[in-house]
This record gives C-alpha cells, sequence and structure tokens, in this order.
C-alpha cells in the first residue's frame, strides 16, 4: 500500500504586475522557478477571479448535462472532445474518475462544439476565455523565451493558435465526489503524471483540494510513487503553471518537468465534494522546430515530439498492465482488462 509523504516546498508566486517595465525583474524569477521547482502560480495577471469563476460556471453548465448530450461531442483522436473515465496513468493503471471536454481554436473543433441549445453562448465564452489565456501564456513565453537567449518573439511565433496545425488545447475537467473514507488506503482522482507539453496554465477553484506536486529533480521512484509530495492550495484568481517535459527539452533540461496528481480525499479535512479545474496546455504547431540552445537533443517537430511522448505513455502503460496481469495471475484472478484511453496531457 502506497503511504504519501509530506513536504514543505515553497512555490514561488510571481506577480505579472508592470509586466512592461518589471519585465526583467519577472524573467528572473520564472526562469529560478522554472529552473528549481517547475511549478509557480503568477498573479496580476490581468484575468480576474469573476471573470474565472464565469468560465468555471459555464463548464459546470456543460458538465451537468445528460451524458447523452455530452456524448454528441466525443473525443477524438484530434484531442478534442468529451471523454468520461477513460484517461488511465501508467502510475497507476486505472482510470482517472474523472470527465473532461477538450477545446482547440481552429478546424478540429468543427462539429465538436456543444450546441447553444444546451449551454448558450458556449463557444464563444469559452473562445474568449481561451484567448485571454494565450495572451497571459505569451507573456510567460517572452521571459523564457529571454532566459534562453532566444528571440523575444521565438515561442509566441512557433505557438500561433490562428494557424491550422496548432495543437495548444483547454481542457475543462470535472473530478466526481469521493465517498467519505479514513481506511489509509490511497487512490487517486488523476494519477501521478508529468505533462507532456510546453506550459500548463492551470485554474481551480478555492478550497477544491487535491492537487499535489512532486518537482522533477527531486524524484527518486518512477511517476515520483514513494517520493514527497507537497499539497498545492491556491486563492481564487491565482493561476498556477507548470513546466511540461517539451520546455524541459528545449531547454536542455535546464527547465524541470515536474511531477503533479490529484489525489482522492482520504484523510479527516480533505475535500470529498465534485472539484472543477480548467487547464491550458500550450503546444507548438506541428511544424515547429524544437531543439534546445545548446543542441543536447536532434531537433525535432512539434507534431513528432506529441507522437514520441504518446509511444513513450503507451509503453509505460503497456508495462504497468503486464506486471499487474502477472501478479493476477499468480494469484489465480482474472486478468487486467482493457480500457479505452485518453490521449492527453
Amino acid at each position: 500500500m502506497e503511504k504519501t509523504k509530506y513536504v514543505e516546498r515553497d512555490i514561488p508566486k510571481i506577480s505579472l504586475a508592470n509586466f512592461e517595465q518589471r519585465i526583467d525583474e519577472i524573467t528572473a524569477q520564472l526562469v529560478s522557478a522554472a529552473e528549481n521547482v517547475g511549478f509557480f502560480s503568477i498573479t496580476d495577471h490581468g484575468i480576474s477571479a469573476d471573470d474565472i469563476e464565469t468560465m468555471f460556471g459555464t463548464s459546470e453548465s456543460f458538465f451537468s448535462l445528460p451524458d447523452k448530450v455530452k456524448a454528441t461531442v466525443p473525443w477524438n483522436p484530434q484531442n478534442v472532445g468529451w471523454e468520461k473515465m477513460s484517461q488511465i496513468r501508467p502510475s497507476t493503471g486505472a482510470p482517472d474518475t474523472k470527465e473532461s471536454y477538450q477545446l482547440q481554436f481552429g478546424e478540429n473543433m468543427e462539429g465538436l462544439w456543444m450546441s447553444d441549445a444546451h449551454v448558450p453562448g458556449f463557444r464563444e465564452k469559452c473562445l474568449a476565455f481561451m484567448h485571454r489565456v494565450q495572451k497571459v501564456s505569451e507573456r510567460l513565453m517572452v521571459c523564457f523565451a529571454r532566459g534562453l537567449g532566444f528571440p523575444d518573439d521565438f515561442f509566441i511565433k512557433v505557438h500561433d493558435t490562428t494557424r491550422p496545425n496548432s495543437q495548444s488545447v483547454m481542457r475543462l475537467l470535472h473530478y466526481y465526489a469521493t465517498p467519505e473514507t479514513n481506511d489509509g488506503t490511497i487512490h487517486h482522482r488523476a494519477g501521478a503524471h508529468a505533462d507532456w507539453g510546453f506550459l500548463t496554465v492551470l485554474f481551480q477553484r478555492e478550497g477544491q483540494g487535491g492537487l499535489e506536486i512532486c518537482p522533477g529533480r527531486d524524484v527518486v521512484t518512477k511517476f515520483a510513487l514513494g517520493d514527497k509530495w507537497t499539497k498545492v492550495d491556491l486563492k481564487a484568481g491565482d493561476i498556477i503553471c507548470n513546466i511540461g517535459d517539451l520546455l524541459m527539452s528545449w531547454s536542455d533540461d535546464r527547465f524541470k518537468s515536474t511531477f503533479h496528481r490529484v489525489k482522492a480525499p482520504c484523510e479527516p479535512g480533505d475535500y470529498y465534494g465534485e472539484r472543477y479545474s480548467i487547464a491550458f496546455f500550450n503546444q507548438p504547431c506541428k511544424d515547429a522546430i524544437i531543439q534546445g540552445p545548446k543542441k543536447k537533443y536532434s531537433e525535432v517537430t512539434g507534431e513528432q515530439f506529441t507522437a514520441n511522448a504518446m509511444k513513450t505513455y503507451f509503453a509505460a502503460l503497456n508495462a504497468k498492465r503486464e506486471s499487474e496481469t502477472t501478479v493476477t495471475s499468480s494469484t489465480n484472478s482474472l486478468p487486467v482488462s482493457a480500457t479505452s484511453i485518453t490521449a492527453g496531457a
């Protein structure tokens, strides 16, 4: 049985106020956070707490619809659409106890926007919010480009969401309520993982806890299971960001991606109710050329990097299944059955 070890870590809080005047100071703070923690929160980013809560309300309206209605916008391999209990983490071998709706800016969404008849103004509200988050992301991209010695607009140009081969995704997430238990068993609403994209920008409602991190530089065991974790709580309006595997590669491993998870409540004081979050995954266009300034790794395109990440993901998942099948077979139990898999960060 896994037992969680906790440790207090300083998760940097970085203000983007007076960005143009403070850009050197902000760049230094972001680079330090990326090098040492891989996780940081940002404030004074220009998206109000009211605007964030309005987006959560829109998300909740979608998830409150009957499954048969949500199934009219099903997930597809372009990494868009609705899925339910279908994303399996190699760290757990079990589906995350959640549903999600993945949205993009361009043509991949054709026929996959929820109708206004079910959620009035859904597409308009989501796209407006996505563009606002993209603008915040671009400010962070300028700082990371400066920190790595690239031109200021280097990362912005390859994350151009107006292009048809854009890969950035906003993901609306709904974690199901959990029965109250206190048997000491650790379960996960979302199993431990590191995102494979460039940068993840995350919104969660204040008081709906469960997010935990284990910085990549502190990881000893596979998927950080058995390592020391830190609980992450946010104030309303704050945004939490984490470095993904792609930016780690683009920085020649100078910036470290970070393992994180959403642990299911199992202790007194934990939050057992429904949990909503919104994640924006910044991912470069498919034809972007990815290689760090020191050329530690061979150059690949954005499309190739995603394909390689998928290959690694499925290999790890198959290894997890094979190990569990061996265990269950040795105890005369039924082998692990196949479960549908959702690709995504």
